[in-house]
C-alpha cells in the first residue's frame, strides 16, 4: 500500500493501494460539526418562519385584536420562540404589525384626494355645482319625506 501525505487542510492521509505504481490521494473534507448542521437548519427554519409570520401579519394586520400573542396561536408557536425568529431577522413582532399598520395608514392617505376632484369626477363642473345640485336634491327628500 502507498500512502499519500495530504497537505491541504491538515487532513490526515487515508492509505490507498497502489494500482500498477500509481499513487492515490484521497482529499477527505472535515465532516459539518453538530452546531454547523443545527445553525443552517435554524436559520433555514427561522427564515421560513419570519416567511410565514409575514403572511399571517398580513392578513390580520387591520384586526384591531391582532397582536402578538394571536400571531404566535395562529403559527402554533410560543411567544419566546416567536420572538426568537424576529431577532434573527433584527426586528420583533410587534414592531412588524405596526409596520405593517403604519404603512397602511400611509399608503391610505396618499390615496385621499380633494374634494374637489372628488366632485370633479363623479362629473360635477364645479363645487358651485355640486352645491347647487345637493341643496335642491335635499330640498326634494324633505318634501318627499
Amino acid at each position: 500500500m502507498t500512502t499519500t501525505p495530504l497537505t491541504s487542510g491538515g487532513t490526515p492521509a487515508l492509505p490507498m493501494p497502489s494500482d500498477g505504481g500509481h499513487s492515490v490521494e484521497v482529499v477527505v473534507a472535515p465532516a459539518p460539526s453538530h452546531d454547523e448542521e443545527h445553525d443552517a437548519a435554524g436559520s433555514s427554519h427561522h427564515t421560513d418562519l419570519f416567511a410565514a409570520s409575514q403572511s399571517v401579519i398580513r392578513e390580520h394586520f387591520r384586526d384591531p385584536r391582532f397582536d402578538v400573542a394571536e400571531l404566535a396561536r395562529t403559527l402554533n408557536l410560543s411567544v419566546s420562540h416567536l420572538h426568537r425568529v424576529f431577532s434573527a431577522e433584527g426586528t420583533t413582532p410587534k414592531r412588524e404589525i405596526e409596520r405593517y399598520r403604519l404603512e397602511d395608514v400611509q399608503r391610505r392617505l396618499a390615496e385621499i384626494r380633494t374634494f374637489e376632484s372628488i366632485v370633479d369626477q363623479a362629473g360635477f363642473r364645479s363645487l358651485r355645482h355640486f352645491r347647487a345640485t345637493a341643496a335642491r336634491f335635499r330640498t326634494v327628500q324633505k318634501r318627499e319625506g
